[in-house]
């Protein structure tokens, strides 16, 4: 059966197990659904209105309820949409509680997600004020910049469980980002899968330079994870890259390249890094130095003598050299 349900309490998240929670219907009835594995791309949360299906069982405890087996986010149907308001924590702090979202959805019936859509319109200020129709529609677009999101998301056969990663990253842009170089997927998901996802939903070719560049990338980053270290030869790193790139080592050769031309690879002493730990190991030279600058003071979960020991390396380092600091 499919439903259209409002989330009112989540009931049980265990370690390992079934979700459950309790939901109502757009008629008011009340359901126990019991979600197993990954029928939900992520945990529903109160408040939130999801088209689910599943199939009704008997519990010998608990009754009758819903096994879940699949669902999406949605807008909230008219029915709906008071309860919505006045329960999903997104909505909290606009100064709209159940009083105010039931009056909006007497006074505008199915209109208001129209209303709340539109950020230059003004019927909504006449009937909350100013302040309080900003700040629901703020939280509203909010919200459904996330569904807006997910529904393309689905379109284009992306895993939904990337999506909160995504929005967090960033933000409105997602959508814009990904169409405009789906290899930034490389930080969600192995090469294999965003190079399959690249070509057959986005239409990339083998010798796009973006599949270049992103390959040399995630080629340093698979190094890093497998032999521990942060800086690596060129040569290794052209291997690596070569092994993605069906073993064409001219055009690995190109992309590494790229990579540094465009940053995206640093170059250091003679290896190669990728941004991230090179970023994060010159932040923890600027604090070293800080602190060589001033050795009367050291942090106080530091051993005196590991901290002394710490700046005596560094003052024999006295060129800052990254391979020496690594040493050090």
């Amino acid at each position: 059966m499919r439903l259209e349900i409002s989330v009112d309490r989540i009931l049980s998240v265990p370690p390992w197990g079934n979700m459950v929670f309790s939901a109502i219907d757009g008629e008011c009835r009340r359901w126990r659904c019991i979600t197993a594995g990954r029928s939900l791309f992520r945990q529903p949360q109160p408040g939130e209105v999801w088209v689910i299906e599943g199939t009704r069982e008997n519990h010998p405890r608990y009754g009758e309820q819903l096994a879940v087996e699949e669902g999406v986010l949605k807008t909230p149907s008219t029915a709906l949409i008071a309860r919505y308001l006045a329960t999903h924590s997104a909505f909290r702090g606009t100064g709209v509680g159940a009083v105010a979202a039931h009056r909006l959805v007497e006074e505008f019936g199915a209109a208001l997600p129209r209303l709340l859509n539109d950020r230059l319109e003004t019927t909504l200020a006449e009937f909350l004020g100013h302040e309080r129709a900003c700040a629901l529609k703020e939280a509203w677009q909010g919200v459904f910049g996330e569904q807006a999101l997910l529904n393309w998301m689905l379109e284009r056969g992306l895993d939904l469980r990337w999506a909160d990663k995504l929005q967090r990253v960033y933000g409105e842009l997602a959508r814009d980002e990904v169409e405009r170089n789906p290899y930034i997927l490389i930080a969600l998901a192995n090469w294999r899968e965003v190079d399959r996802l690249a070509h057959e939903n986005f239409g990339t070719q083998a010798d796009d330079p973006r599949r270049a560049v992103a390959a040399a990338e995630c080629s340093v980053y698979e190094l890093l994870d497998s032999r521990g270290s942060t800086l690596f030869d060129r040569e290794t790193v052209i291997e690596h890259t070569a092994s993605k790139l069906r073993g064409e080592r001219v055009l690995a050769i190109t992309a590494v390249e790229e990579a540094v031309g465009q940053r995206v690879l640093i170059e250091c002493d003679g290896g190669l890094q990728a941004v991230g730990p090179a970023l994060m190991e010159e932040a923890v030279v600027r604090w070293f130095e800080r602190l060589r600058q001033r050795p009367a003071s050291w942090p106080l979960l530091v051993p005196r003598e590991v901290f002394a020991a710490t700046l005596s390396a560094l003052a024999r380092a006295s060129a800052w050299n990254p391979a020496e600091r690594r040493t050090a």
